[in-house]
């Protein structure tokens, strides 16, 4: 696992530059795809990590960690700002500094990446950093004094000229027989508490995977260049870094970063790759006839790989995310099912615009129970067989057989939708939950609903609403109904809400702000999630002021309990007034997902908090 920590060490070191304050001398854009091999197996890149760092001070994320209220009411800002000042009091110490001399030595590109390994059954893969240089003099100053830390640590440090450079090989001393040291063996254990004692330790353990002599990799190599520095496990990927060339066996000149920068514009800062072919291969390398057929069931040879960026705008929106799964050929199981038809985003007229939280999703139930049986059948034909029967037979308990497939399944359609809402008094009663799901016959759904009714003698009771039959479940708090149109379940105040009220004052499909995120987004998508975490957030405060009062066993109780936690964790009972302060931070956002000839496209959008 040593190589996996390396990457996590990098990856942190990749987010403190990035939020670094020094200044940088200008130089011409360089896309660091240039240094990175065509056949890499993933990929990060900055083009540029000081406007990567003032995009990032401009987020709510950030500036709320700075608010001199939350720092010390709110326990989640305190340990962000503990592990960050930790990192540079540790960091300062290992390049013979003080924390408040720390200077940002890196400027322009970065790249954090996996590069394919001649073995491909060699085991895990490793990982290569290359960060530009903006201060020349104030890295050479900094690598030297790195370099010298590294030389009483490491077990044997070799100086290998390779042109004009010189590249630092360290190497540790291995014992066979010695024991994992405690912060290797308990960092997956490593608990983030808000107790001091507990959070000193654990911030103990992980730090110590950067800045401790038993933490370094087996091997470890360094190079640095008049522009760049190199991190990489063995010399020879630091060679290749040396000698590529950008236009001809680089990422950046490779079909599928080609399309990146083409179906992304303006590319964002921050852009990430992943080579799913690459990786089906070492997969096909180290399990054989297995991976094999599991990749095939999943349908694994339409996929060629993953690209996005990280967009930040700061007018139109905070941030936006964009991913496209690249897809050719025949698509079949996973990513059949991940290519459902696209519906405009706009939910149906009966979604509130109250609605803290909504997510549509346009699915064809019998599509993918088919689908799914196929991609079982290719490893099972007896489950496959199996599933089929139980969806096409199950034995009533007066003796008669329901065929669920012909009787229900078949008569619905999409689109299948969930809304969440806290209405005000907050109390057990306040957490509203809809699942909605359209159907073609009415009558059948009625007799569906009727027959398991009898399969549960009295665990549904019957009662109408305005002239539509519910069946609730008095112990669980859920209710189900029959619609003209559409087949409904949820808490039962919400089923009752939908009937006594099917057309709200206002929908959530005409509310300005979800417009606006949703132009943001995809005007056509098969899934969309969206969330006003303002709202969410307000409600949580709320409800966990009167926490004791909401307890009950019921799930959506349960459920809204659960919500308060996420959001109130780490906040004490009487700061909470104090960190009501924090909803000014949040902001509503979209995920859509949505099916093009090039794949799938996931888009997520995060607005500009307090701008309607």
């Amino acid at each position: 696992m040593k190589h996996t920590r390396y990457l996590i060490v990098f990856t942190l070191t990749l987010a403190f530059v990035a939020v670094a304050a020094g200044q940088t001398e200008n130089k011409p854009p360089v896309d660091p795809a240039g240094w990175v091999p065509g056949n890499a197996l993933a990929y990060i890149g900055v083009s540029d990590v000081e406007q990567l760092g003032e995009q990032f001070r401009q987020t709510s994320f950030y500036k709320r960690t700075q608010d001199p209220e939350l720092k010390e009411s709110w326990g989640q800002v305190s340990i962000l700002l503990k592990l960050h000042e930790e990192f540079k009091n540790r960091l300062a110490k290992s390049l013979d500094t003080q924390p408040d001399k720390l200077e940002n030595p890196f400027g322009g590109p970065m790249a954090l990446y996996v590069p394919m390994p001649r073995d491909k059954s060699a085991g895990e893969p490793r990982v290569v950093f290359v960060a530009g240089i903006g201060d020349a003099e104030l890295m050479k100053s900094y690598y030297q004094r790195a370099t010298r830390k590294f030389r009483e640590i490491a077990g044997k440090h070799e100086a290998i000229p390779f042109g004009a450079y010189v590249i630092d090989r360290f190497t540790a001393e291995v014992h066979e027989e010695e024991q994992p040291n405690e912060s290797e063996a308990d960092f997956a254990e490593a608990d983030f508490g808000t107790d001091n004692e507990d959070f000193a330790a654990s911030l103990d353990k992980v730090l110590g995977l950067l800045f401790f002599t038993d933490a370094m990799p087996e091997e470890l190599v360094l190079c640095l260049t008049e522009d760049r520095l190199i991190v990489a496990p063995t010399p020879e990927h630091v060679k290749a870094v040396l000698r590529r060339e950008p236009t001809s066996d680089s990422l950046l000149g490779s079909a599928t970063y080609q399309t990146l920068l083409r179906e992304f514009k303006p590319p964002g800062t921050l852009r990430f790759l992943i080579n799913l072919p690459g990786w089906f291969e070492l997969m096909r390398a180290a399990e054989g006839d297995k991976a094999t057929e599991a990749l095939a069931m999943l349908g694994a040879g339409s996929m060629r790989g993953v690209v996005g960026h990280i967009l930040f705008d700061n007018q139109e929106f905070e941030s936006k995310i964009e991913a496209l799964l690249l897809l050719s050929g025949e698509r079949t199981g996973l990513a059949k099912l991940l290519s459902m038809k696209n519906r405009p985003v706009s939910p149906p007229a009966t979604v509130s615009a109250e609605n803290s939280f909504y997510a549509g999703l346009n699915a064809n139930v019998t599509e993918i129970l088919d689908e799914l049986e196929r991609m079982i059948r290719r490893d099972d034909p007896d489950a496959a067989d199996q599933m089929r029967a139980s969806i096409e037979s199950i034995e009533l308990p007066d003796g008669q057989t329901l065929n669920p497939r012909k009787e229900v399944l078949e008569h619905l359609r999409a689109p299948l939708t969930f809304a969440l809402t806290f209405r005000q008094p907050y109390g057990p009663q306040s957490t509203h939950m809809l699942l909605t799901l359209g159907h073609r016959d009415k009558a059948a759904l009625a007799r569906f609903l009727e027959q398991l009714s009898s399969m549960f003698p009295g665990m549904l009771i019957q009662r109408e609403v305005r002239g539509t039959l519910v069946y609730e479940n008095l112990f669980l708090g859920f209710s189900l109904a029959s619609t003209n149109d559409a087949l409904i379940i949820g808490t039962t105040n919400a089923v009752d809400t939908a009937l006594q009220t099917p057309t709200p004052v206002k929908s959530l499909a005409a509310d300005p702000t979800f417009q606006r995120a949703a132009a943001l987004a995809a005007s056509e998508a098969w899934g969309v999630v969206y969330v006003d975490s303002r709202r969410v957030f307000e409600a949580a405060i709320e409800l966990a002021k009167n926490k004791d009062a909401s307890t009950t066993t019921q799930p959506a109780n349960l459920i809204a309990l659960g919500i308060v936690e996420a959001f109130t964790n780490g906040i004490e009972e009487n700061e909470l007034d104090t960190v009501r302060r924090l909803a000014a931070y949040q902001a509503p956002s979209i995920i859509t997902l949505t099916t093009t000839p090039a794949g799938i496209r996931i888009v997520q959008v995060q607005l500009v908090p307090g701008k309607n």
